[in-house]
């Protein structure tokens, strides 16, 4: 990912892999930086490839069916 002066902006090596209990991030698009937090409970609609998987996510107290891509892991800073 560059910054709009061309310089190499990634400060982290991250994995997209989505499994059930992960800390995740949740962005509406992907042009916002900021966003809610949430724990993966469980796969709800497998995409098989197709890129529509759907997960649920506990997020503010609540249970909410968000699409993959709304979905960025977090992981530990070394």
């Amino acid at each position: 990912m560059s910054t709009t002066y061309d310089e190499l902006n990634q400060h982290f090596n991250q994995s997209w892999i989505l499994y059930s209990g992960q800390l995740v991030r949740i962005r509406p698009n992907c042009f916002e930086q900021t966003g809610s937090t949430g724990i993966i409970i469980e796969c709800v609609y497998p995409d098989f490839g197709t890129g529509a998987d759907k997960w649920l996510v506990l997020n503010e107290g609540k249970l909410i069916m968000f699409e993959s891509f709304k979905l960025w892991p977090i992981e530990e800073i070394k």
